[in-house]
């Protein structure tokens, strides 16, 4: 991977005949969608954060750590029944081969985004940034006391001084951000750090690998359409009065850690332990106004109600997070003559919060 310039996965993929990127992290096999790849590490399936992808980020897995990548284009009896066109397999090196510590800083420039001089975002808060805002997006305490069906009861009964203050600090709680705004977004920034060794300690040669990545990124999806077309009525084709042309925007932030420890107790045995870590933070806006008239002439189906102009506003924040730990074993004892016993044990766990959707019309 060093030989190609790829710091990364996602980026050895870029060079490789028969594969491409999506978003330039997402692999795509001989051009068929997303959801028809997998990929595995070290040979166990791996799913993907974001629920709308079936394979995973594959700028995970650092250079440093990786031995070799298989990509499998025709189905084989081990590639399980989740195969459909093509899977990616990446295995870890065992140790390295020599001391590597290295940094890298950088920045993006993207004409879609930075191009278009202001993009749609909001505020939201100062943790934003690092991808963790889901603690102040909370559901504010007492809520279930502040209900419309509670607060009616105490206008009938009257309201005490203390219910008043409890109201009011209520109401101070709640986040009042419910119109996305327009703004220069700044440049993407990234920072990455590898570092590998092997050494000996008390004798046993030990190996580690470790990195951790950080990216800041924009989003700007300046124009496009939702129509959707009641095919025919009254002899005429119609927008349903659900169609809208739209923008949105927003920013997200990635954050990734490998490490992996290797022990060689003696030369029949190795024990190792790895671990995959990967949290993103995105935040959208998304303005939207009924499409009147459609693409192609079309006219809005209203019904019995008189034409309406419809301007729709949302805001939104969602966070996910994927760990992959492994722990593996390679034995080859004597009495196997040639033979050895391979193990690894893993488990996966990803999860998704979705603690703010406002939409405003």
């Amino acid at each position: 991977m060093s030989r190609l310039g790829a710091g990364n996965v996602a980026d050895a993929l870029t060079k490789m005949v028969g594969t491409s990127l999506q978003d330039g992290k997402y692999v795509v096999v001989r051009g068929l969608a997303d959801r028809y790849s997998n990929a595995t590490f070290n040979g166990v399936p791996i799913p993907s954060s974001d629920v709308y992808r079936n394979t995973p980020q594959l700028d995970l897995f650092p250079s440093i750590a990786v031995d070799s990548i298989k990509i499998m284009k025709t189905m084989s009896p081990e590639l399980g029944p989740a195969f459909a066109g093509g899977s990616v397999d990446v295995s870890t090196k065992a140790y390295p081969e020599e001391f590597k510590l290295s940094v890298t800083v950088g920045t993006k420039y993207s004409e879609l985004v930075h191009g278009e001089d202001k993009i749609l975002n909001y505020d939201g808060f100062k943790n934003d940034f690092w991808g963790f805002g889901t603690k102040e997006r909370e559901i504010p305490e007492n809520f279930a006391n502040m209900a419309q069906a509670e607060i009616e009861k105490l206008f009938i009964t009257g309201i005490s001084p203390e219910k008043a203050a409890e109201i009011n600090k209520f109401n101070q709680s709640i986040d009042p951000e419910f119109m996305p705004k327009y703004e220069d977004p700044g440049f993407d920034q990234s920072i990455g750090i590898e570092y590998g060794d092997f050494f000996e300690w008390q004798g046993m040669p030990i190996g580690i690998m470790a990195s951790f990545d950080f990216e800041h990124s924009f989003y700007s999806r300046p124009y496009y359409v939702e129509q959707q077309i009641l095919s025919y009525y009254k002899g005429f084709h119609y927008l349903d009065r659900n169609s809208y042309k739209m923008t949105s925007g927003g920013e997200s932030s990635e954050i990734a850690g490998f490490f992996q420890f290797v022990a060689l107790p003696n030369d029949e045995n190795e024990l190792g332990f790895i671990t995959l870590y990967s949290h993103t933070g995105d935040k959208r806006s998304t303005y939207a106004r009924n499409l009147y008239p459609g693409l192609s002439g079309e006219d809005i189906e209203w019904g019995s109600g008189d034409p309406v102009d419809v301007e729709r506003y949302e805001l939104s924040w969602n966070e996910r997070d994927m760990i992959i730990p492994q722990f593996y074993g390679k034995h080859s004892p004597e009495f196997l003559d040639e033979g050895s016993i391979d193990w690894r044990y893993a488990t996966t766990t990803v999860s998704m919060d979705d603690p703010l959707r406002k939409s405003f019309q």
